[in-house]
């Protein structure tokens, strides 16, 4: 900026001051439940969020997740009442090995821009049976942070880890 002075009674000061504008840090965070309680052979959704986007325009993920493929299975994925349930393609998934998948999904058209919520939902199966009364397993569900890109690596990415117990217990509230 060019900043000019004048006064009747005096010379012409100027003055000039550079100013650099930076937009937010485009930055997300994927995260999955801790401690979700699965009894052997339910089937449950598992939720994966995403913070704040607003001023980011999310338009494409992929990721990998890794789980004890002895504990749960992971059936399919569904972006059903999710931010990316509209103008998206549907989430893909498949198995690389056991107990690891690729995970992604993007939109042609429309762009997630919003407060925090669900990106998409995994159906897993619990297939740990225990031996015995009070016996139980648990699995990491962990994103591999070196395979989490949005927007083609233009979002700066993070994960926060879940996990899942499996017991073949009854399971009542107290």
């Amino acid at each position: 900026f060019r900043f000019l002075v004048r006064a009747s009674n005096a010379y012409d000061v100027e003055c000039i001051d550079n100013l650099f504008i930076q937009g937010a840090p485009r930055r997300l965070t994927v995260s999955i439940p801790r401690d979700l309680l699965l009894r052997y052979g339910e089937k449950r959704q598992i939720p994966i969020y995403v913070d704040r986007s607003v001023g980011i325009g999310l338009s494409s993920y992929r990721f990998e997740l890794t789980f004890d493929p002895t504990v749960l299975s992971m059936m399919q994925v569904t972006s059903f009442a999710s931010l990316t349930s509209r103008g998206w393609v549907g989430p893909v998934m498949y198995s690389i090995t056991p107990g690891r998948v690729s995970i992604s999904d993007y939109s042609t058209n429309s762009f997630v821009n919003s407060e925090p919520g669900l990106l998409l939902s995994l159906q897993a199966e619990a297939i740990y049976r225990g031996s015995g009364s009070g016996s139980f397993a648990r699995t990491e569900l962990s994103i591999d942070p070196t395979t989490l890109v949005m927007n083609n690596g233009d979002i700066r990415t993070s994960s926060v880890d879940g996990s899942a117990y499996v017991t073949d217990d009854c399971l009542e509230p107290l």
